[in-house]
Order: C-alpha cells, then sequence, then structure tokens
C-alpha cells in the first residue's frame, strides 16, 4: 500500500511542478519567494522548447487549467489513486473546456494509457488535423523566422524520439524511407541553426 501511495503522491508532484513551471513563465514576478523562483528557473533550463511550449499552455487558465482545475484533477487522481502522467495531462488539453471534467474523470475510472487517451480523443472529436493548427498569416520577418523554428523543432524532436527507441537498427523506419530521412534530418539540424542565427541579426543590440 505504501508503494502505492509513494507513486500516486511522485507523479502528482510531478503534475503539479510542470503546472508551477509554466505559470512562472507566464509571469516570474508573481513568485514571491527568491528561493523558489531560482529553483523554477533551474528547473525551466532542463526543458527543451516544446516542453516548455506545452507547460506554458498547460498552466493557461483560459486553454489549459486555472489552479482550481488543477486542485479538482488532482483530487480526483488521489480519491482514485490513480497516478496519472504529466503526458496524459498535456494530452486532455485537446479536449473542449466544456468536456474536459467528465474526459478525465473517464481517464480515472479506466485507469487509461496515453494511448486509450488519443483512441477516445480521436473517435470522439475526430483525429488532429493534417500539420496541426491552422496556417498562420505572417506579418513579419521575425514571426516567419519564429515560425520556421518551430517547425525545424517538430522535426529535430520527432528525429530525436527515433532515435532513443533506435529507430534505425529497429527498422521502424521503412528503408524506401531511411536515406531521405537521414538526410534531412541532418539538414533541418543545419538549417535550424541558421534560422537561429537569423533571429539573433533581428535582435537590437545592447547598448
Amino acid at each position: 500500500m505504501k508503494s502505492v501511495i509513494k507513486k500516486l503522491n511522485v507523479a502528482l508532484d510531478k503534475v503539479e511542478l510542470f503546472y508551477a513551471l509554466g505559470q512562472y513563465q507566464q509571469d516570474p514576478n508573481e513568485v514571491k519567494s527568491q528561493k523558489t523562483r531560482s529553483a523554477l528557473s533551474s528547473g525551466l533550463k532542463t526543458l527543451n522548447e516544446e516542453t516548455r511550449r506545452k507547460v506554458m499552455q498547460f498552466a493557461n487558465p483560459k486553454i489549459g487549467y486555472s489552479e482550481s482545475e488543477l486542485d479538482t484533477l488532482l483530487r480526483m487522481c488521489r480519491d482514485s489513486n490513480f497516478p496519472i502522467g504529466y503526458s496524459l495531462v498535456i494530452r486532455l488539453l485537446a479536449v473542449p473546456k466544456q468536456d474536459r471534467v467528465s474526459v478525465q474523470k473517464r481517464v480515472i475510472q479506466q485507469r487509461m494509457k496515453r494511448r486509450d487517451l488519443d483512441n477516445y480523443i480521436s473517435s470522439k472529436y475526430g483525429a488532429r488535423r493534417q500539420g496541426g493548427r491552422k496556417p498562420k498569416k505572417y506579418k513579419s520577418t521575425d514571426e516567419a523566422l519564429a515560425g520556421l523554428r518551430s517547425m525545424c523543432l517538430a522535426w529535430i524532436n520527432t528525429a530525436e524520439s527515433l532515435t532513443s527507441i533506435d529507430a534505425v537498427q529497429r527498422r521502424i523506419i521503412p528503408r524506401a524511407l531511411l536515406k531521405d530521412y537521414q538526410l534531412l534530418t541532418e539538414q533541418m539540424n543545419k538549417f535550424y541553426k541558421r534560422v537561429n542565427r537569423a533571429q539573433k541579426r533581428l535582435r537590437p543590440k545592447k547598448t
């Protein structure tokens, strides 16, 4: 029983930590304690840009969770001894807010895994559109570079995930695509660095 409670506490503590990191990103001055600010600042440095974006979305009351909504989620998990993972919480952001409490209740009651929730969301709300969000209308060079940077990061993060599971050796990537995949990954990494340099050149120099 103690191990079950420990696992539950560890999982929910991680969810609360990611929420705090998202809040800190939105407004560091809201954190009064210098010690806490330092700890959160250090924590953010361990996250990649995609994860930073997700935790900030998570802590945004309009599209993510308010503090009271987070309290409700954590209480539901504690009542059912369900150690909800951070990836499940982030996936719940795809559910319209008006439906989210009922869906998260289902997740907890059925003790869903990430794949289960993906399938449920796809069946109820439809699969994700190809390419994700609606295309953004860029109005400046800075916005265009930011868009290109996000596109590069999406590819790089996918490539890192495939590398972590040894996708090439395990032949998860079809052989017909392998050469192009490796070439594109190499070029995308180079292009990402060039985009970063272009962004830095646009920034006003400190006087």
